[in-house]
């Protein structure tokens, strides 16, 4: 069973995907035609987020046409934040993404977990993505 993320934003035609942003942050997000042409559909929604002793709580509600609403919360660790620099407006364009990411591959037999940990990887290839490190020319 397919999945297409769809943000409430309307979405713009551009080359080989569909593009869409995400509703809570300037970050874009690309979602591939074969995505984009399955069956059930559902909708992303940045609830907040919530400050706690190991991190930052980002909070997403699913609506589906075909299921229940799902909430979901992903958390980024304050190391993260700390340590790795890692920039607080972009949490929540972090977390959207890898909640997408993390629907497509959901299947009946596997389904998503309802909390889920941003790991160094994904801030890795977020930072690589996003943020890259800057060169210097004196």
């Amino acid at each position: 069973m397919g999945l297409s993320i769809l943000s409430d934003r309307p979405a713009e035609k551009q080359g080989g995907g569909r593009k869409t942003t995400d509703p809570t942050a300037s970050v874009p997000f690309e979602v591939s035609e074969e995505e984009v042409s399955s069956t059930v559909s559902a909708l992303i929604q940045y609830t907040g987020f919530q400050l706690k002793p190991r991190g930052r709580d980002y909070s997403y509600r699913v609506v589906g046409m075909k299921s229940e609403d799902r909430e979901f919360t992903l958390t980024i660790s304050n190391r993260a934040f700390e340590e790795r620099h890692f920039p607080y407006q972009d949490g929540a364009a972090l977390c959207y993404q890898k909640l997408q990411r993390e629907l497509l591959a959901e299947t009946d037999e596997f389904p998503l977990q309802h909390h889920l940990t941003i790991s160094d990887q994904d801030l890795d290839e977020y930072l690589a993505k996003y943020r890259p490190a800057r060169k210097r020319s004196w």
